[in-house]
């Protein structure tokens, strides 16, 4: 199995498509796990974004919307010109949802039945949901895990993710919720992919 896997990638790297950075946003915050979701907060309402629902968030998908945000407020005629299925969202971390789950277990250890507001984020993807809602998007979309943040890497994954759905823009980026660290990270590009 493995080594059709690196086949297919092999064949795959043949017809590689031609990405173009058009922008990018990187933050990083440092604090105790409260004051880190103290912050986000703080940056949303800098921003003057009204999504009331940023409020039910995780922290990671909350780290990643403020990202997102940023991106698409900078580039709205970029946005504009591209039709909703032809963006796509693929992003990337270390710890997928570490802090839901454990916030999910220690729900369930307080009460007999869990919190549905919690288990909802219980997996990594629900970033790339938030935003596709948020922005309409219905494009290709993956969250991979990886031990560290790797430019290259990221780069042969949106071109691997072109391979399996036609997009012409894509929001791609490290989205880490680290709080063994205290420390969230944020790195987020726009590409259009030719």
């Amino acid at each position: 199995m493995q080594i059709a896997f690196y086949l297919s990638l092999n064949l795959l790297k043949m017809t590689e498509y031609r990405t173009e950075l058009v922008d990018s946003f990187e933050l990083e915050l440092s604090a105790e796990a409260a004051d880190l979701e103290k912050q986000l907060g703080e940056i949303y309402q800098e921003m003057g974004i009204n999504y009331p629902k940023f409020y039910k968030m995780n922290d990671l998908c909350k780290l990643g919307f403020i990202g997102a945000e940023k991106i698409t407020s900078n580039n709205t005629s970029l946005f504009s010109e591209i039709a909703k299925d032809q963006v796509a969202t693929i992003f990337f971390n270390r710890s997928s949802s570490l802090v839901s789950d454990h916030e999910h277990m220690t729900s369930i250890h307080r009460q007999s039945i869990p919190s549905p507001a919690v288990f909802v984020y219980t997996l990594p993807n629900i970033l790339n949901g938030e935003i596709a809602i948020r922005n309409e998007w219905t494009g290709y979309s993956a969250f991979y895990l990886m031990e560290n943040y790797e430019a290259s890497k990221i780069d042969e994954l949106v071109n691997i993710g072109r391979h399996c759905q036609t997009f012409s823009l894509c929001l791609a980026g490290w989205v880490e919720t680290d709080l063994a660290n205290q420390k969230y990270s944020l790195k987020i590009m726009l590409y259009k992919v030719n």
